[in-house]
């Protein structure tokens, strides 16, 4: 069985009922962390979950609320009571590693890992774990943004991280058994490299998807009807994010 868990389903803004966007993602035999913006740690505690269970920690972007967490991540595996040991992979698009060092000179190496670390850069990529088949394509938010999909157990899950529509996320979603989708605006609030309920519905009718989990919301998407909006265009299930909602696939 395939399980994901929406760790935070809000945005860099500050809300008290949504964290910054994270989705831990429990594959047969592996752990995925997708994202991991401010508090993310601290989530993951509340949540049960261990830094130790955490296999790799996959990056749509390195904007600071999809990625600061990374820095309190593997700072808070060097516990001196309980230190991480296991090896730790991060995904992430070309730039990743290049990254990760400026954050440790810029820290003066104090969160260096104590334990085997490597890097996976990827783009327009197809990249073989013993667990699972992943693609990745760039989409249409920075220059460093990636879809990820994940193939496993029969089953195809679709992240999109931050996008405006672009063909590249059709062909990631097509046919997916799960397509996670940020919506961070309603409708009549649309922005540039960003998704609107309208607009996911069509991107999830035209890949065929079998199931839609909008995430990644604004403060006013609290007061708009995005299911509404979504169903004009998709017939599929749709299910709105919450921090802590567990979805099996």
């Amino acid at each position: 069985m395939i399980e994901l868990c929406i760790v935070g389903s809000g945005t860099g803004v500050p809300s008290p009922k949504r964290a910054s966007p994270s989705t831990l993602l429990n594959l047969p035999h592996r752990t995925l962390l997708i994202d991991s913006g401010p508090g993310t740690v601290r989530r993951l505690s509340e949540l049960g979950v261990t830094l130790h269970q955490i296999d790799a920690l996959c990056y749509t972007h390195f904007h600071p609320d999809h990625i600061a967490d990374l820095v309190h991540f593997l700072f808070a595996a060097r516990n001196p009571q309980d230190p991480r040991k296991k090896p730790l992979t991060l995904f992430g698009a070309p730039g990743i590693q290049s990254f990760y060092e400026k954050l440790l000179d810029a820290y003066e190496g104090i969160f260096r890992p104590v334990f085997p670390l490597s890097f996976v850069e990827l783009e327009d990529a197809q990249h073989d774990d013993a667990h699972f088949r992943l693609f990745t394509l760039p989409l249409q938010h920075t220059p460093h943004s990636i879809g990820y999909r994940f193939e496993a157990e029969g089953k195809v899950i679709v992240f999109s991280g931050d996008t405006d529509v672009c063909e590249n996320l059709v062909t990631l979603a097509r046919g997916a058994d799960l397509l996670v989708l940020e919506c961070s605006f309603p409708d009549a609030l649309k922005v540039q490299g960003h998704l609107v309920p309208t607009e996911c519905g069509k991107i999830a009718k035209k890949a065929s998807v079998k199931k839609l989990l909008l995430s990644h919301f604004y403060p006013p998407c609290e007061e708009a009807d995005l299911l509404g909006a979504c169903r004009k265009h998709y017939a599929g299930e749709i299910l709105i994010a919450s921090d802590s909602l567990k979805v099996k696939v």
